[in-house]
């Protein structure tokens, strides 16, 4: 059984990856709805074979994920539900990689990548001494490996060096409430906490996203629960 930095990888899914299977909001809009796990199941590639694979991006000058280096010459790239291109992958995004593998040359030709944020919203609590914080009220943690993209520069602590850890993010947000979110990507294990992989520091637009299985829906009411948050959709 394969791990990601100690998890096994059947405690692990990426919930948002195939949208059909999720609920996600934007600034409240309700744009899929579905009461049926996000779980995925993944086929693995072999050696000439095909399947898909997912984990995080780990390097470049193709894409790198879990070790196989994937060309991405006739590769189709979606974003956030968005077609998009080379550039719009990051160090550190979960992806969901589809196409041919040849696992003894370490390579595959990638026909489909597709990325999906977990989460994105404004921060409700930073922890630096547990490695964590609370965003839409999910609990993430993040380990060695968790990648930082700071998109707005700021000064912290008198110097311009941009949000490189937990701190650096406590005090931009201590300084400036409201004015700044985050989206995250990772992996979640089975008690719905999310294993940060990365993180990109934005301005606040109002529009947030939560990603994960609906609960308690009351259609009478339009309202539902997903991972402890209550939603009303009137």
């Amino acid at each position: 059984m394969s791990t990601y930095n100690g998890l096994a990888a059947d405690s692990l899914f990426m919930p948002g990856i195939f949208r059909k299977a999720c609920w996600r909001a934007v600034g409240g809009v309700i744009l899929v709805m579905s009461l049926v796990s996000c779980r995925q199941q993944v086929a693995e590639g072999g050696m000439g074979g095909s399947g898909i694979s997912q984990g995080p991006i780990t390097g470049f000058g193709s894409v790198f994920v879990n070790g196989i280096e994937h060309f991405l010459t006739s590769a189709t790239i979606v974003v956030n539900g968005d077609e998009a291109g080379d550039a719009d992958l990051k160090l550190g995004m979960i992806v969901r990689v589809a196409g041919a593998v040849d696992s003894a040359a370490g390579t595959g030709d990638a026909t489909e990548i597709e990325y999906e944020q977990n989460l994105e919203g404004p921060v409700d609590s930073i922890d630096p001494s547990t490695d964590s914080l609370v965003v839409l009220g999910q609990l993430v943690v993040l380990d060695g490996l968790t990648v930082f993209d700071d998109l707005v520069d700021q000064e912290i602590d008198g110097v311009f060096d941009g949000v490189v850890d937990l701190a650096d993010l406590k005090a931009l947000d201590d300084a400036n409430p409201g004015d700044y979110m985050v989206e995250i990507s990772g992996l979640v294990d089975g008690n719905s906490v999310i294993h940060a992989t990365r993180i990109e520091v934005e301005v606040d637009s109002g529009s947030y996203e939560l990603t994960g299985t609906i609960s308690s829906h009351n259609g009478a009411l339009m309202m539902f629960d997903i991972i402890g948050q209550s939603i009303d959709y009137s």
